[in-house]
């Protein structure tokens, strides 16, 4: 137990500081979202009423270049919007042709030239409602806010284009981030004295607190001032586009030549208009601080237990434990899978946007191809670790793959097309394995009998958090910064592993345990692999039972997923968010179900119950689409995940060919080879959507998921 009450004092400073810079520089993040979609929505209103003002009068021909007065109406909303928005004089009104070429504009300069990306809308006709699905376009500093205009026969034959200067943005972000970062300073100052308080009263007085209450106390206190920090931040959020409703409501009344007494009810268009936009934009702002705010809850719970596990080792003294903690791994862990996973939620979409024909192989096979490739080269460099790891120690093969990994996110920073793309993968994969290996040889080599499974549960407690916060919040850099500046930032995460371990973790560099790390115990002969897998139930459940779980695992976790919510128009922060959940599911629902599972006498029933609940998870997308179809979909394949790889170890190792090769080397034979789901599940997946489209293509997988299990249940004899 922590005997200094100076040294908790300066821990929770510190603690406070680290956790409170990270919530701010998220919250900044989500803030230049939030008030980048607030200011393109105010925008998308004013185009709103332009485009109510022209399809009313029904004055522009099918050429386009005869409307009543164009060049007044533009300039008159240039004047109102810059007056009611305080915009720049960078703000300028077009009208455009659906290719993109500007015929009439506020500023002269713009005639006669192109939108740099020209919008594409679907041809469906115009509903009576004025249509809320604008666009929006940025093309090197400047934002183009487009919307089309329903004329002849209902088809959209022109656009309003609505164009400003990012320096907009950057003014009023600005302003808003010295206001957050001026509460921010109040608030840390509040839990500064209240940590004082607690140590100066009755419950920090003796040195009889343990430590868990202690990290319940400080991460209580740490929790409430981030969740009163991001309150503060949704309440300015909602008072300020309180002034931004009032000002598109007195826009769209003007533009559309409505009495000012009329206000704030405004005809029954505009205000169906008004209402689209503002109620998505005010959803994603309350969804994105909410996202922020646990990455920021979580991020600071895992700081909290490596900052108590050293001062730990600093009160009890080297000679009362091993050289090095095993809790000083779940830190590394986190920012390891904080930095790979901070790519996880695009990757399939960042190839797209590099796609060009390869080795003759459809688009959709080929963006499942860094996935494959990355999972394939991490299998190699598993046995690699593990040889090189029981000659020279854990720590060569850890930084190592520190290095590769972050060399390869800076390779998929620049990488020019597919082929470097999934070269750059490959090479992330090859530092993965070598990684991952290593640090449960650390683990190994820093625990004993009575603490390795506590040390195990560490790990991957930190492997889970990571992943979670990582993608998240990858997610929400990608829709701020674009997908290739996330890669580079994923590398510098992975970078300051490096300082972290040769600080914390450099009293276990030692090779006087070689034999330790990898016991022969472990090593398995060609003979012995063969043997093993040649058992009628261990081949049935690692075909039709491992490799498809794998298979879903990477497939529609890491693949589908990105592809598909972008097909359905969400964000990249929604694909973050809903990624989420599968993570949850493997956290929360897996431990409650394991244990069922473990006091069942059945434990083929539990392998063949995960494999029919993950296969209904994909089955479901033949009868319907969607995001609420997604979203059952996810939880079914986590709740599916959470106890598949349990459930066929558990079997596996109750099996006689299991008891005979030996538990250890039973599941490292069995895992290895079921890695082969891993790195041909997207390929699959992509050849099936390539062939019967994005939602029967996923169905048809599920078909084929839970013939597999049919066939386990059949196949597999008892014993």
């Amino acid at each position: 137990m922590i005997k200094s009450r100076p040294r908790l004092l300066t821990a929770a400073a510190a603690l406070l500081i680290l956790s409170l810079t990270f919530t701010l520089l998220l919250r900044f993040t989500a803030l230049h979202i939030q008030y980048r979609n607030s200011l393109v929505s105010s925008y998308a209103s004013a185009a709103g009423a332009i485009k109510q003002r022209i399809e009313s009068a029904g004055s522009i021909g099918n050429d386009m270049r005869h409307p009543a007065d164009p060049e007044q109406i533009l300039l008159r909303a240039k004047e109102l919007i810059q007056k009611k928005t305080a915009g720049e004089n960078s703000i300028s009104v077009s009208l455009a042709f659906p290719d993109g070429r500007i015929i009439h504009s506020s500023n002269s300069l713009m005639r006669d030239t192109r939108i740099p990306e020209p919008a594409v809308f679907a041809e469906t006709g115009s509903t009576g409602k004025p249509d809320s699905q604008f666009q929006t376009i940025r093309s090197g500093s400047s934002y183009h806010v487009i919307l089309p205009l329903h004329m002849r026969e209902n088809r959209k034959n022109a656009l309003i284009v609505i164009s400003f200067d990012e320096k907009e943005l950057h003014s009023l972000q600005t302003r808003i981030m010295l206001e957050e970062t001026k509460t921010l300073f109040c608030i840390f100052a509040i839990m500064i004295l209240a940590v004082c308080c607690l140590l100066i009263g009755k419950m920090m007085r003796h040195n009889t607190v343990a430590v868990k209450k202690q990290i319940l106390i400080l991460f209580l206190l740490i929790g409430i001032s981030q969740i009163l920090f991001f309150t503060r931040g949704i309440i300015g959020y909602k008072t300020y586009r309180e002034g931004v409703r009032r000002n598109q409501a007195e826009i769209f009344a003007l533009l559309s030549k409505e009495e000012r007494d009329s206000l704030p009810a405004v005809s029954s268009r505009s205000s169906s208009f008004l209402s689209e936009t503002n109620t998505k934009s005010e959803k994603d702002a309350v969804s994105d601080s909410l996202t922020a705010l646990l990455i920021c809850l979580l991020f600071s719970l895992e700081m909290l237990i490596f900052t108590f596990c050293f001062t730990e080792k600093r009160d009890a003294g080297p000679e009362n434990g091993p050289a090095v903690p095993y809790g000083f791994i779940r830190p590394a862990a986190f920012l390891f899978f904080f930095g790979m996973d901070i790519c996880i939620s695009f990757l399939p979409l960042h190839t797209e946007t590099l796609y060009e024909p390869l080795f003759g192989l459809p688009e959709q096979v080929v963006t499942g191809l860094p996935i494959s490739v990355k999972t394939c080269c991490a299998a190699l460099s598993f046995l690699i670790a593990g040889i090189w790891a029981d000659r020279s120690g854990w720590y060569p093969p850890f930084f190592c793959g520190l290095f590769l990994s972050a060399a390869g996110l800076f390779y998929a920073r620049v990488a020019p097309d597919a082929f470097h793309f999934i070269l750059s993968c490959g090479l992330i994969g090859l530092g993965y394995g070598l990684y991952v290996m290593a640090a449960q040889s650390f683990l190994i080599f820093c625990t004993d009998e009575n603490s390795k499974s506590q040390g195990f549960a560490c790990f991957f407690a930190g492997i889970y958090a990571g992943s979670i916060c990582g993608g998240a919040t990858g997610a929400m850099l990608a829709e701020n910064l674009g997908y290739r500046p996330v890669f580079f930032i994923g590398a510098l995460i992975l970078f300051s592993i490096i300082p972290y371990s040769l600080f914390f973790m450099r009293d276990a560099f030692r090779t006087d345990h070689r034999g330790e790390v990898h016991p022969s115990a472990h090593q398995v002969s060609l003979k012995q692999f063969f043997v093993f897998l040649s058992d009628r139930n261990v081949l049935s459940i690692f075909l039709f039972c491992s490799i498809p779980a794998n298979m879903a695992m990477m497939g529609f976790i890491d693949y589908f997923s990105p592809v598909y919510l972008n097909r359905i128009g969400r964000s990249q922060s929604d694909i973050g968010r809903i990624l989420m959940l599968y993570g949850f599911c493997i956290i929360f629902i897996g431990p409650v179900i394991s244990r069922y599972a473990d006091a069942s006498e059945n434990k083929k029933l539990y392998a063949a119950a995960s494999g029919i609940v993950g296969s209904l998870g994909c089955i479901i997308f033949y009868f319907k689409g969607g995001l609420g179809i997604f979203i059952i979909a996810i939880l079914l394949l986590g709740i599916s995940q959470s106890f598949a790889f349990f459930s066929q170890n558990t079997y596996v190792l109750n099996l006689k060919a299991g008891r005979a090769l030996g538990a250890g080397k039973s599941i490292a034979v069995f895992r290895s080879a079921s890695r082969l789901g891993q790195i041909s599940g997207p390929i699959l997946i992509g050849w099936l959507i390539a062939v019967s489209g994005i939602q029967k293509g996923i169905a048809w997988f599920g078909c084929i998921y839970l013939f597999c299990i049919v066939l386990f249940l059949l196949l597999s004899k008892k014993e």
